[in-house]
């Protein structure tokens, strides 16, 4: 990136996305545009906040309904459901990604890597795509070849449209959904215990150990309740 006093270009590409930060500094504050491709693009400010900290990654989103049922549409066309007899009396971890999504590679390797582990502790998993498509038939070819490529174990369903407000929609009882991966946790009883926005990959070593390590807690605390 660059800065000259005055304004601010920052920039970066993953070999899958190209993002772009356009600001002009003025009053203490930077206002501009941030650029996702040629698909998306956001106003922002941001103002220097000496006591800033950044937002544990399990505080970013809230329960606003204890309803916390679902419903999606499996690979197979069947719909899947909270209810569903594959999570009855086992722990259940939901997977919000997209195959579009650089950090939801990352996390999808790290959770077949422990996907044998956890079954064997009486836990499912089952991801959750919103793609650049609201076809089912050309969602599911792009999600076939995501979990072929990655050799996914377990199950994945269509949820729509790759966008924040879509998978909000399909897991109402969430205030928001602030990050492409998100996970949400359920005991054996089916009670949510919690909330895990966003991945940290291998690039950063150290967030990425810690960003496993909080994943790994949380699995321990929904076998153990």
């Amino acid at each position: 990136g660059l800065y000259d006093g005055q304004h601010l270009w920052l920039s970066t590409f993953d070999l899958a996305h190209a993002f772009l930060f356009k600001a002009e500094y003025k009053d203490s504050h930077l206002s501009g545009m941030f650029y996702s491709g040629h698909h998306y693009m956001e106003n922002w400010q941001a103002s220097l906040d000496p006591t800033a900290d950044l937002t544990k990654a399990d505080e970013l989103v809230q329960l606003v309904d204890s309803n916390w049922t679902f419903k999606v549409r499996g690979l197979s066309e069947e719909d899947i459901g909270l209810n569903d007899p594959l999570f009855q009396g086992k722990a259940l971890i939901i997977q919000i990604f997209g195959s579009w999504c650089p950090n939801c590679y990352d996390e999808s390797r790290f959770l077949s890597s422990i996907y044998s582990k956890i079954r064997e502790d009486s836990v499912e998993l089952l991801g959750v795509a919103f793609e650049r498509t609201s076809d089912f038939a050309e969602a599911r070819k792009k999600l076939e070849k995501f979990r072929t490529g990655l050799e996914i174990p377990y199950p994945l369903a269509f949820g729509g449209y790759a966008s924040k407000d879509s998978a909000r929609a399909v897991f109402p009882f969430l205030d928001r959904v602030v990050a492409f991966p998100t996970l949400i946790f359920y005991n054996s009883d089916h009670q949510l215990v919690g909330i895990h926005s966003g991945f940290s990959g291998p690039a950063n070593k150290q967030a990425f150990e810690k960003t496993k390590s909080e994943i790994l807690d949380y699995i321990s605390m929904i076998i153990q309740e």
